[in-house]
């Protein structure tokens, strides 16, 4: 398995606009979710990018093809990865049930979990637009 780096980035530092991004780099994979969550969202966020960014990867699906998929997506009322045509769908899903699995473990609000996404999101969109 390739290293793994995780980090907690200002907004404007992610990648793309998104609430947790996942890539690969020459030196592994590199996962990045913004401030704005508390500590245990954070780490929940972390885990489904991992998750998710395994099994992409794992079922021979390109990063390339995912982040075409999200860019397309992006005013979609639900996550580009929850879409029953994404190319990384079940993944995502797979990595969701995960992710609820531990929030749930660590007393996360699901429903405030989802409010808190949505935030974070906004915040990455107008921090992102702010820096172009």
């Amino acid at each position: 398995m390739m290293p793994v780096y995780m980090y907690q980035v200002p907004p404007a530092q992610m990648r793309v606009v998104d609430a947790a991004d996942w890539h690969f780099t020459a030196g592994g994979a590199v996962i990045r979710v913004p401030y704005g969550y508390s500590d245990e969202e954070t780490l929940a966020a972390m885990v489904h990018e991992l998750v998710e960014a395994f099994l992409v990867q794992q079922a021979g699906i390109t990063e390339a093809s995912v982040d075409a998929w999200d860019a397309a997506h992006a005013n979609s009322s639900d996550e580009a990865g929850a879409l029953s045509h994404a190319p990384y769908h079940h993944q995502h899903a797979a990595a969701t049930k995960v992710e609820r699995k531990l929030a749930a473990v660590l007393g996360v609000n699901w429903t405030q979990y989802d409010h808190d996404t949505d935030r974070v999101y906004e915040t990455v969109r107008k921090a992102k637009a702010a820096h172009e």
